[in-house]
């Protein structure tokens, strides 16, 4: 089984120098392999059951410490075994995984994935809502959302309807969601022990470019969490300019926004920076948190949480839920027979409704999944 070695990130060291902790370990951990990291769908399986099967099959595993479902690897082949294709259990980065940890979905609400794409968030929202109620993953990149598709039903998630927006546009569901991501396009730097070499070198006029969209897409979150509510930003790179700035720029011209301690046990999270070439940022700033990949032999990565203040307030009843079921006595005939078929309990489909409308088969989703009927629904189930 293959290992995949990793480049030091020496530009992205000499850029960021004065705000790296504990620089002499950096070199060092950054020039090991990453770890590959993956989490147990527990819709399948338990994390106990799977760690069996893939130790029975010769992998070498490690628990991730913050998350019970979560393992560590060397072995960067698990994503060709049969565990994989029967959705026992999805590749993720593990600082990929902090944002949803830090959102902490729960059933009955409704939550927004602004900016999916690929979808291993979404995925992980899903499963933490027991793959039921209304959740929607949402991408401007069409392409990349179709691909969210082979992973939705690979793993069998049956509480996603995805749609096709750029995020800075989204319709104005105001107070809507209980809950959104924005996972944010960001310049990448974090992944650079991905590169297999390639030296990934920090360009300010790109991050500038980048925060423009990320405040954008921040400010539209704010409009659509209701009161209460919970909205996590995060990106994939070092850049103050797209971390602090943008978390600076949100905190001068919304006053009911408020950034909450990101900190976690067993994994080392530094707090966000309040100066960067000359800038000073809100004191606020330092709630938020960096993993830096020398810390947690990771990838890089930057997360916040803002809570939206004000009096809880109840979703407008005038957003009825959008009817995403196909004729029903069309597909009946359908359904019937397969029930014929192969001896399902006619109860089996009851928490159910069916979809033809893409032309490439039936997909049902959880009757409780309702999303809002201003919202124009790219798929389900």
């Amino acid at each position: 089984m293959s290992v995949t070695m990793a480049n030091s990130g020496a530009s992205i060291f000499e850029y960021y120098r004065d705000i790296i902790p504990e620089q002499e370990n950096w070199t060092a951990v950054c020039s090991q392999p990453l770890p590959r990291c993956f989490w147990a769908n527990t819709l399948k399986t338990t994390p106990l059951q799977l760690k069996k099967l893939l130790e029975a099959d010769g992998f070498s595993l490690q628990p991730v410490a913050w998350d019970p479902t979560a393992f560590r690897t060397l072995q960067t082949d698990v994503g060709k075994q049969w565990h994989y294709s029967a959705g026992l259990l999805q590749i993720q980065e593990e600082v990929s995984m902090l944002p949803v940890h830090f959102l902490d979905p729960k059933p009955g609400e409704r939550v927004l994935d602004l900016c999916a794409a690929p979808g291993n968030k979404t995925a992980q929202i899903a499963i933490r809502l027991n793959n039921t109620g209304t959740l929607i993953a949402n991408d401007k990149n069409f392409q990349r959302m179709r691909a969210f598709g082979q992973i939705s039903k690979r793993l069998g998630l049956l509480n996603v309807s995805t749609t096709v927006y750029d995020g800075r546009n989204y319709p104005r569901l105001l107070n809507y969601f209980d809950k959104v991501l924005v996972d944010a396009p960001c310049s990448g730097e974090g992944v650079f022990r991905k590169g297999k070499g390639r030296d990934i070198v920090p360009n300010k006029k790109n991050s500038l470019r980048l925060q423009r969209i990320q405040i954008d897409l921040l400010k539209k979150a704010i409009q659509l969490c209701r009161p209460g509510g919970r909205i996590v930003y995060s990106t994939c790179t070092f850049s103050p300019l797209e971390n602090e700035a943008v978390l600076d720029a949100i905190l001068k011209t919304h006053d009911n926004i408020q950034l909450k301690p990101v900190r976690l046990d067993h994994f080392q999270l530094t707090p966000a920076i309040t100066q960067w070439q000359g800038k000073t940022f809100d004191d606020g700033v330092v709630n938020a948190g960096r993993a830096w990949p020398h810390l947690n032999n990771s990838g890089g990565f930057f997360v916040a949480v803002l809570e939206k203040q004000g009096e809880l307030i109840e979703v407008d009843d005038s957003l009825p839920p959008k009817s995403i079921a196909s004729d029903k006595d069309q597909l009946q005939a359908i359904i019937g027979e397969q029930v014929e078929r192969f001896g399902f309990p006619d109860t089996l489909f009851e928490s159910y409704v069916y979809n033809d409308d893409n032309y490439r088969g039936i997909y049902c989703v959880n009757a409780d999944n309702q999303p809002p009927s201003e919202l124009k629904i790219d798929a389900t189930g």
